[in-house]
């Protein structure tokens, strides 16, 4: 997938996906149930973006409630992200060994 945002190309093809997070979301029982899949990706630039996809499934089959979304962040911003939602070596892995 490729957006452009602020004058830049972000394109998961070329970025490395770090990790990500999926969030199930409560729905009433007669609904095909929801979740949100939300992949960090870096840059070869170092800039780090987001990309949020929101899925339904149901009776096996799966598909996207809407387009795929993308958030690009600021160091500090995609710093703040990680920390709250990737394990240790994935953050690591994005912005380098950490001192204990």
């Amino acid at each position: 997938m490729q957006w452009i945002r602020n004058d830049k190309k972000y394109d998961t093809e070329t970025a490395m996906l770090i990790g990500g997070r999926i969030k199930f979301c409560k729905v009433p029982s007669n609904e095909a149930s929801k979740h949100i899949v939300s992949n960090f990706y870096k840059k070869k630039s170092g800039e780090c973006f987001l990309v949020v996809e929101t899925k339904r499934s149901s009776f096996g089959s799966e598909w996207n409630e809407k387009s795929p979304e993308i958030i690009t962040f600021t160091e500090e911003e995609a710093k703040k992200w990680a920390e709250e939602n990737l394990r240790v070596d994935m953050y690591e892995e994005a912005f380098g060994k950490v001192e204990e």
